[in-house]
């Protein structure tokens, strides 16, 4: 250092050190959660069916604190059963079988969601066709009639509906 005029000097020493380069291998595990829903495809309207949610973890760790959430069958959103699954261990499932009653006509949801710690969740849907049977009576003919002579009526009955009618009677 030379000084060039007749001022104070400010001088800063850096000092660094490092310990010898070690290296870590650190295993990541990661949960996943799969859920299938399987059962028949079709439903009479009323008509009580089962259904079979298999909730898997293909993942690498477990999955804490497994919630499902069953949506009812018969087209709402409002949820109608929970199932607290608790732990699932990586490469386990577990089977929950649902009893649901059809509500409604037309294609409905069977609609399942799943949710763990860490944000996790998965969510499987099946839909099913809801028959419902229905019945319409037409009855034709004079509306007045002379006593003691003979009249002719036509009675039509009819099955509107998108199931068979089973055991009608007409009377």
């Amino acid at each position: 250092i030379i000084p060039k005029r007749g001022e104070s000097l400010q001088l800063t020493v850096s000092c660094s050190c490092a310990p010898p380069v070690a290296q870590a291998v650190v295993q990541v595990q990661e949960p996943r959660l799969q859920m299938v829903v399987a059962g028949p495809d079709e439903a009479l309207y009323g008509e009580s069916k089962t259904f079979e949610l298999t909730l898997s973890n293909p993942g690498t760790g477990p999955a804490e604190n497994v919630v499902v959430h069953v949506v009812n069958l018969g087209g709402s959103d409002r949820l109608d059963e929970v199932h607290k699954v608790g732990s699932l261990a990586p490469g386990m499932s577990r089977t929950i079988d649902l009893t649901m009653v059809a509500r409604q006509t037309g294609t409905v949801l069977v609609k399942a969601q799943a949710s763990a710690l860490g944000g996790l969740s998965s969510e499987a849907t099946k839909e099913v066709l809801v028959r419902r049977p229905a019945l319409r009576v037409d009855l034709a003919g004079p509306e007045t009639q002379y006593a003691g002579t003979r009249a002719a009526y036509r009675l039509h009955v009819a099955n509107p509906g998108t199931a068979a009618a089973r055991n009608v009677t007409v009377s």
